[in-house]
């Protein structure tokens, strides 16, 4: 199992493992982003890779997905309506890194930038902790461009930044902040800490 809460890096994860083990496609558990997910995943003694990101950055950018790809409509929304979409996000990230806490233990927990900079040293902490023979790629900048090289319909939207996304995290970045989020933030920062 690959897993993290949305925007965490786990399409670059999934890719370039598959692209290491063929014998995987297909076969790796992944993008529910939910607790459950990883408490099954625990039960059935499934090596478990999460990965986690700061919620500063995660959070406005899973929002910012989801307006790209039509999920959800914030253009012409109040600040209010933003500020209670970002609220509610920052609530569900807290949410779903509290429970990691309690899994710690059961899986492999890596940060974002661990695995966007160095996938080879996260597969080889999989196969320490779970005794499996996963292969790893050569962390190159070919690798890395590969396991980007997702499905069509994904590469639009779902990997790498682009101008849209960026300009998006900007406005949303700021209702993160806000004051109104302040306890939200709390949670989340300390969930992603503890993590």
């Amino acid at each position: 199992m690959i897993e993290g809460s949305p925007r965490n890096g786990t399409s670059f994860a999934v890719q370039a493992t598959q692209q290491a083990n063929p014998d995987l496609v297909g076969r790796i558990a992944t993008h529910l982003h939910t607790p459950a997910h990883l408490f099954w995943a625990t039960q059935l003694g499934v090596p478990g890779l999460v990965l986690v990101r700061d919620p500063s950055t995660a959070v406005p950018l899973m929002i910012a997905l989801e307006m790209q790809t039509g999920v959800l409509e914030l253009s012409g929304a109040s600040d209010a309506a933003k500020g209670a979409f970002i609220a509610q996000a920052t609530r569900r990230y807290a949410a779903f890194h509290e429970v990691l806490l309690d899994l710690r233990d059961r899986m492999v927990i890596v940060r974002f930038e661990d695995t966007t900079e160095d996938l080879v040293a996260v597969i080889d902490a999989l196969n320490r902790r779970f005794g499996t023979r996963f292969s790893r790629l050569g962390h190159t900048p070919e690798v890395v461009a590969e396991s980007f090289n997702l499905p069509k319909r994904l590469r639009k939207f779902h990997l790498s930044p682009d101008t849209f996304l960026n300009e998006v995290n900007r406005i949303l970045s700021a209702h993160y902040a806000a004051a109104a989020n302040t306890r939200n933030c709390q949670a989340a920062e300390q969930a992603y800490a503890a993590c």
